[in-house]
């Protein structure tokens, strides 16, 4: 028994694809199991040594898709959705503890064995980098800057929110530079 925990990271998902006239009930069950009964129960087990502590940091992954529509990812689009409500209703119900925070951190294309069930070879990866304006796929330790930060005393002040980690991907209308 390690005695105390200070810290979550709920890093944990699944994202197969199906179509929507192709996506049976059992199918969306075990996205919403895993994608969003898992990060509800992952809370819910820590939050009784974080409040008997007065401190904690929660911090959930969700995903560029808790935001935009991707087709065939309807349900796992949906599921980060979830995530993405869960945290702001978590982050405030929980400011009456005053020192414990929940936010999200959204990845974009992040270089993931993950990722290679999207782009297996080395074209679909340059593809998916050339959709990216800083022109690169992020790395896992690019995510895990965010979640050292939000885990850290300077993000005290920081709950409810979301970190966007993808080189701009979800910025609309980037304009060419020469």
């Amino acid at each position: 028994m390690w005695g105390t925990v200070d810290i979550l990271v709920a890093n944990h998902g699944i994202f197969p694809t199906s179509r929507l006239e192709d996506t049976d009930v059992d199918f969306f069950d075990h996205v919403f199991s895993v994608n969003v009964r898992g990060v509800f129960l992952a809370v819910k087990s820590v939050l009784p040594t974080m409040v008997k502590n007065k401190k904690g940091r929660i911090i959930l992954m969700s995903s560029t898709s808790g935001f935009i529509a991707t087709p065939s990812l309807g349900i796992y689009v949906a599921s980060k959705h979830a995530v993405e409500g869960l945290s702001k209703s978590f982050a405030a119900e929980l400011t009456k503890y005053r020192d414990i925070t929940c936010n999200v951190v959204q990845p974009g294309w992040i270089h993931t064995p993950a990722m290679e069930t999207f782009a297996p070879d080395p074209p679909s990866f340059a593809a998916a980098a050339a959709t990216v304006p800083l022109g690169f796929v992020g790395l896992p330790s690019d995510v895990a800057h965010a979640c050292v930060y939000l885990a850290s005393d300077e993000a005290r002040y920081v709950t409810g929110k979301s970190i966007c980690m993808d080189g701009g991907l979800t910025l609309s209308d980037v304009p060419e530079y020469p």
